[in-house]
């Protein structure tokens, strides 16, 4: 079962915990589309698939969620943010037009896939105007599929280092060298505040 929200809110902010009719809604009332940018690919018997996009995703995420007016705070385990996706080509890209993602998705919503190319450059534009480099980028020869493909510039770290900024001039809080040991809460309730190893307690 899905949770209401993430954040207590009761405003849900990932598109997979949103069901068709609130998709639909959602790209009426709040067209905002934040592309997280990482690889999805194995790294072993030590590593989840998605160590590459983890980064990317949960920064995109906890950026909207700030700006949605939440408190928000980022533990970063490593001595600067980004993780693997700030040392990865740093491309963000999407089927070209409709017709063009249906040849990988013969028997998909087109109504979805629309809606997802269309908001694939309101997440670009997004992407530009807090201060994030990017450069449309050629692909002569597709492997399966025409692609709308943007380079991040000069490199995905960068970009990641604009987002945190970003992040942080709007009140969000981001800690390195730190360890999440906890998540503090009640019975139901909103999380309050997390345990970490670096910081005994920090509250929104």
């Amino acid at each position: 079962m899905y949770k209401i929200s993430y954040d207590g809110t009761n405003k849900k902010v990932l598109w997979q915990e949103l069901w068709r009719h609130e998709f639909l809604d959602a790209l009426e009332r709040d067209a905002v589309v934040i592309v997280p940018v990482g690889s999805v690919e194995q790294h072993g018997p030590h590593c989840p698939i998605d160590v590459d996009i983890s980064a990317p995703f949960y920064m995109a995420v906890a950026l909207r969620a700030r700006e949605n007016g939440a408190s928000v705070a980022i533990l970063e385990k490593a001595d600067q943010i980004g993780g693997s996706a700030a040392a990865s080509g740093g491309t963000i890209w999407c089927a070209s037009n409709i017709g063009e993602w249906l040849k990988v998705q013969p028997d998909g919503d087109t109504a979805l896939g629309t809606a997802l190319i269309d908001y694939f450059y309101v997440g670009i534009d997004w992407l530009i105007k807090q201060g994030v480099s990017l450069q449309a980028r050629a692909e002569p020869n597709p492997y399966k599929f025409q692609r709308t493909i943007y380079q991040l510039l000069p490199d995905a770290r960068t970009a990641m280092e604009t987002l945190s900024d970003q992040f942080q001039a709007r009140g969000g809080r981001i800690f390195t060298n730190t360890d999440l040991t906890g998540l503090l809460g009640g019975r139901g309730e909103p999380i309050a505040g997390e345990g970490a190893a670096q910081h005994a307690r920090l509250s929104g």
